[in-house]
């Protein structure tokens, strides 16, 4: 407990100083980092302390709004050598989808905001995602077929929360694609998916993927990796498709 202790008082002193930082070169992440850091504020570390899920949420954060700054401040020559040894996928959450986030309006942020800060805020579906990726990264290194080629992927809370994607993926084209799990069963299923595509076009997401699955059906991840990974070279700038494994 002494250690989650001794974390929590450094992640809320952390965030002070990036919105410090940010406050004088990028004033939107700081708006953005200071309505966090309101309740954050008033809790006492023990509580913060016990809350998991707000520690990994409010550490991923931090570390994604650090090295935005570090790169804010970079001279243009130093920023394209950083954007040159960012892996594709994670070049394209940092320097678009994560800037796109503290410039725009998160319709979803004060809603989302309160279970985050309730340490509620575990992301849906979970275990399906960090399987995916799993099997994808584990494709990749063993190079056991083409499809797998040059693939990466990448989850993010943020990205989950105010821009309706469970994962981020790019394939042998480098070309990302934002992809949407549900459960088939869901009975909310189209609205679901109506909600998902105005998110995408609202935040400026090019290609999506919806896919929802029966987890009962046998290898159901093998056959969302199977549509993720073809969707990833398959589907065309501006398309928002959907695949249903049940």
């Amino acid at each position: 407990m002494e250690e989650q202790l001794l974390k929590a008082k450094q992640l809320r002193q952390k965030l002070k100083e990036l919105i410090d930082i940010a406050s004088r070169v990028e004033p939107n992440l700081a708006s953005r980092l200071r309505a966090i850091q309101q309740p954050i504020i008033k809790m006492k570390a023990g509580d913060l302390a016990s809350r998991k899920y707000l520690i990994k949420g409010l550490e991923e954060i931090l570390a994604d709004a650090e090295f935005w700054l570090c790169y804010r401040q970079a001279s243009p020559e130093d920023q394209q050598i950083l954007a040159g040894l960012l892996q594709p996928i994670y070049r394209y959450w940092y320097l678009y989808m994560f800037r796109n986030w503290f410039h725009k309006h998160d319709k979803k942020f004060e809603k989302w905001k309160e279970y985050f800060i309730r340490g509620m805020c575990q992301q849906n579906d979970a275990n399906v995602i960090r399987q995916i990726s799993s099997n994808i990264i584990k494709g990749r290194e063993e190079g056991k077929d083409s499809k797998y080629q040059g693939a990466d992927v990448l989850n993010k809370m943020v990205a989950d929360k105010a821009m309706a994607t469970d994962l981020m993926i790019v394939a042998s084209k480098a070309n990302p694609l934002c992809v949407q799990l549900t459960q088939s069963s869901d009975k909310h299923t189209h609205n679901k998916l109506q909600c998902w595509q105005e998110t995408l076009v609202y935040w400026e997401i090019k290609r999506g993927l919806f896919a929802s699955y029966n987890p009962r059906v046998a290898s159901y991840i093998n056959s969302l990796v199977a549509n993720i990974l073809s969707g990833t070279d398959g589907i065309k700038t501006g398309e928002y498709k959907q695949v249903s494994i049940k």
